[in-house]
């Protein structure tokens, strides 16, 4: 970011829309202005806000030269908890920005001609990559299905569990700012009822690490297949009290949400967001 460039560390985030750098990071260039609006920019996430100024800077994303790319130089931020990254690139819809028309990094996308974009994740985040592009598979392997909702990255499908499909037509969201995915309460607890207990404050749901051997797998549906999720995908085990157990990568939610498919379900596909489709 900048020039000279400054590399930062970002969150590349499909959950939202807009582009936010700390203070400390997007440090002033030659290229940088800044304008000091009657208040500040405060972008508030679902966990979190964030509040700065509007600037804008050269961006460079591999080869992708952005000139002139908005960006919230944040000033401060409130509940993100500790975090290990200097800000958030949000590739959602333009509908979810605070910055306004025409300077989210989708916009930009758009109009350098860069139409697809892909996540492959992994367990090994450094083995993860964001292609500017299509990934390097079969047109046939890949499952198209069209954005239910432009302002996350929505579509409309079904969740089972083994033979049982516990919803169906249900909205679903691809956000890779997410580390779980998220359940509606009701069908989480017909998913595991019985073999783990949802743990108060913290929304986690722990399991004895042996629940994953009579666990079902559970498939999301859409376009006509199913994609499984395995008790190993869901399962990770963490050190509680000197005591084994498992976290269970799964949250609830509220019934009007959309089910979010966060990095747990991310990790098992390779997801291509088609801009323009």
């Amino acid at each position: 970011l900048g020039t000279p460039a400054e590399q930062v560390v970002v969150v590349f985030d499909t959950g939202s829309s807009d582009f936010w750098v700390s203070s400390s990071s997007a440090r002033s260039s030659t290229t940088q202005h800044c304008w000091q609006p009657e208040q500040d920019i405060d972008i508030k996430y679902s966990v979190g806000e964030v509040k700065g100024i509007l600037c804008s800077d050269v961006l460079s994303l591999g080869n992708l030269n952005l000139q002139d790319q908005s960006f919230v130089r944040a000033s401060g931020t409130d509940g993100l908890g500790q975090v290990f990254f200097d800000g958030v690139l949000g590739l959602a819809f333009p509908g979810l920005s605070h910055m306004g028309p025409g300077k989210t990094v989708l916009d930009r996308f758009s109009s350098s001609g860069i139409d697809v974009f892909t996540f492959l994740l992994k367990s090994d985040t450094s083995q993860s990559k964001l292609l500017l592009g299509l990934p390097d598979l079969p047109e046939a392997q890949l499952t198209y299905v069209p954005v239910a909702v432009k302002e996350w990255w929505t579509f409309t499908g079904g969740l089972a569990v083994g033979t049982e499909l516990l919803l169906d037509g249900s909205l679903f969201a691809l956000d890779t700012g997410t580390s779980f995915m998220t359940l509606p309460a009701n069908a989480a607890a017909a998913e595991f009822q019985g073999l783990c207990q949802l743990m108060q404050p913290e929304n986690e749901v722990k399991c004895p690490c042996d629940a994953q051997m009579v666990a079902n797998i559970t498939y999301i549906v859409f376009g006509g297949k199913r994609f499984p999720l395995f008790p190993e995908d869901i399962f990770t085990p963490v050190s509680d009290n000197h005591e084994e157990s498992c976290v269970l990568e799964v949250q609830h939610s509220g019934n009007n949400m959309p089910i979010i498919l966060g990095d747990t379900f991310l990790r098992t596909v390779a997801a291509v967001f088609d801009i323009k489709a």
